[in-house]
């Protein structure tokens, strides 16, 4: 959240613990809609696959 912040995008605070959460247990990708996701893969070591 606070590399979101200081890059001037803020995101949905449920997205940001959705991709902690996912980063935290290993994961490499999340798949999903939610464009927010798109923002937190450029300060996150997450790749994000939009459907």
């Amino acid at each position: 959240m606070g590399s979101l912040l200081r890059i001037g995008k803020p995101i949905n605070a449920l997205d940001v613990l959705i991709s902690g959460i996912a980063v935290a247990n290993g994961a490499d990708e999340i798949v999903t809609s939610d464009k927010d996701f798109q923002t937190i893969e450029k300060v996150a070591n997450i790749s994000v696959t939009m459907i």
